[in-house]
């Protein structure tokens, strides 16, 4: 009866190497199937010859096809959205909600958004050539678009020339035979790595093809421990002075013949040589030294480096056992590269191609524990802002601009922001729009009312509400994202106007100020610290509740000292 032998452990206990587990070895193992059928037969880069023959080698293997569609899926699974920039204009927000619907609907002549996605990544991540498609909008065929995009069309990457011409970039090979110039502003490629060398003209070097190089390398390596530590290899020679050579091939043939009796095929073996003479000498030498090779380290790190190719997270590359080291997991982090780099050159280039300015095109990579993270890295900001803010080392605005150029606060809420405090869009107070000509349309208010000491708040209010009223109907009737704008600036410099005679009226309630008669022709009494015209102190000994004030028409800051 022959005993079972697990050739793995018998290699682990003769030389002292770690093996892969078995989940890495099967994956590895399918892909060094899928390069031996190709070894040798991928051409050089870059040629159109070598994309069609990268194009069959991913799809013949079973985890090279698993790459493709994980990568894939990734790629085309993005929510795509069209938003206004300004979302206070009705007509903007609109518009962007209908070409989105179109684009999903259009694109691939009615297959979807899903499906033309899939085509283009395939050709994104599998062709040095890149990707390109169609943009599909009215005009004529080989000139500009003039009108809206309404969808995608996915074009074979294997029919795509690049020519290096600014206006007609592309000729398209099709499959009738004829040649289609394609002009700038009806094609979207995209491609990976693109290459300096102005003479490939933005070919790049793909997922499939990085790939390559590693499993090659690989490859060799487990075929040269394979060699080593095959089947029954030649583990020791024993080597006495004076044998022939005839004598050596006796030996081992003999040794051959005595392990196939035994049904010894998986074990190693000893050839003995000796001397016929008295004076024997022994020397053993070594056939089957790995050199302290490490075929779990190999593999391991043959992952890593095939996940940064692709992209992915090495957890997503090989499968991973449930006692897998925290250690190793923890080296995984290439999180979201493959849709960061695509989401950010798809959104640049349909920025410019495929939506008008005032629009902007959306793909909504989800990534809970990227969220997580960036809203970790936001608490700490803030945190950090605040103790600037109340240490009086800087202010809102500066804090909102700093937001602004992170990224963290779009266009429209840093402006929404700083309406809020008073502010103009461009930093400055406000209430410089009761003196600037392109308000004055709208700002309609008796310029009287500038002058908050010197009329009655309840008359103030009622033409502060009037104003406010007429600029909201104004704004109803003007669908001009300009004209928006210019309508939120006046109605912000009213709430202003009204906040200092709300303040004022208050301050009258709860601090009367004693009259003498004759004195100041009945106005309050103000301190004797301060110029004529200036508001009462507070208490605390500072400025109540504002930074800035008009008087006799003119905008002054407590800061320049009045």
């Amino acid at each position: 009866m022959t005993a079972n032998v697990d050739q793995e452990k018998l290699i682990a206990a003769a030389t002292g190497t770690p093996t892969a587990s078995a989940e890495e070895r099967a994956f590895w193992g399918d892909l060094f199937q899928m390069y031996d059928v190709f070894i040798g037969k991928v051409s050089p880069w870059w040629s159109r010859q070598r994309d069609r023959e990268l194009r069959q080698f991913w799809k013949d293997g079973l985890y090279g096809s698993a790459l493709m569609t994980l990568a894939q899926s990734k790629i085309a699974s993005m929510p795509m959205r069209i938003e206004a920039r300004d979302k206070s204009i009705s007509s903007h927000v609109s518009q962007a909600a209908e070409l989105t619907v179109l684009m999903q609907t259009n694109s691939g002549f009615g297959e979807g958004w899903y499906q033309t996605m899939l085509r283009f990544s395939e050709d994104y991540l599998g062709q040095d050539n890149g990707a390109f498609m169609e943009i599909l909008g009215p005009g004529e065929p080989d000139g500009p678009i003039k009108g809206a995009v309404f969808g995608l069309r996915h074009l074979d990457a294997g029919r795509c020339q690049r020519t290096g011409n600014p206006i007609y970039p592309v000729i398209y090979h099709g499959e009738d035979g004829h040649m289609y110039k394609m002009h700038f502003g009806r094609i979207f490629m995209m491609s990976q790595m693109p290459s300096a060398d102005i003479k490939m003209r933005g070919v790049g070097l793909c997922s499939v093809s990085r790939s390559l190089r590693i499993i090659e390398s690989l490859a060799n390596t487990v075929n040269y421990k394979d060699e080593k530590m095959g089947a029954r290899p030649l583990r020791q020679l024993l080597v006495g002075s004076g044998i022939t050579g005839n004598e050596i091939i006796k030996a081992f043939a003999a040794s051959e013949i005595m392990m196939d009796n035994l049904d010894m095929r998986g074990t190693s073996r000893t050839v003995a040589l000796g001397s016929t003479s008295g004076d024997i000498s022994i020397e053993k030498v070594e056939l089957s030294n790995l050199d302290n090779f490490n075929e779990q380290a190999a593999f391991t790190f043959g992952s890593y480096l095939l996940a940064l190719a692709w992209g992915l997270e090495f957890s997503e590359v090989v499968p991973q056992t449930s006692g897998r080291q925290d250690g190793i997991v923890s080296l995984q982090r290439a999180r979201g590269m493959l849709p960061q780099q695509y989401v950010r050159a798809f959104e640049e280039q349909a920025s410019i191609k495929l939506v008008p300015p005032h629009l902007k095109l959306i793909l909504d990579y989800q990534d809970d524990q990227a969220d997580k993270e960036h809203a970790l890295i936001n608490d700490i900001l803030s945190r950090g802002y605040q103790r600037q803010i109340e240490a009086q080392i800087t202010t809102p605005e500066v804090v909102q601009q700093s937001l602004h150029e992170r990224g963290h606060l779009s266009d429209e809420q840093l402006v929404s922001m700083r309406l809020s405090r008073y502010v103009m869009p461009n930093g400055i107070p406000v209430a410089t729009a009761y003196t600037d000509k392109r308000y004055s349309d709208l700002l309609t208010i008796d310029k009287k009312f500038l002058k908050i000491y010197d009329n009655d708040a309840e008359e103030a209010f009622r033409a502060i509400n009037d104003n406010k009223l007429a600029v909201y109907e104004w704004m109803g009737a003007s669908p001009s994202g300009r004209d928006s704008l210019r309508g939120r600036i006046a109605l912000s410099a009213l709430d202003w106007l009204e906040k200092e005679y709300n303040r004022i009226n208050i301050a009258n309630k709860t601090e009367p100020v004693a009259e003498e008669p004759g004195d100041n022709d009945g106005k309050p009494e103000r301190n004797s610290n301060y110029n004529e015209g200036e508001p009462a102190k507070s208490k605390e000994g500072d400025y109540p509740n504002t930074d800035w004030f008009i008087e006799n028409n003119q905008l002054v800051s407590r800061m320049s000292g009045w």
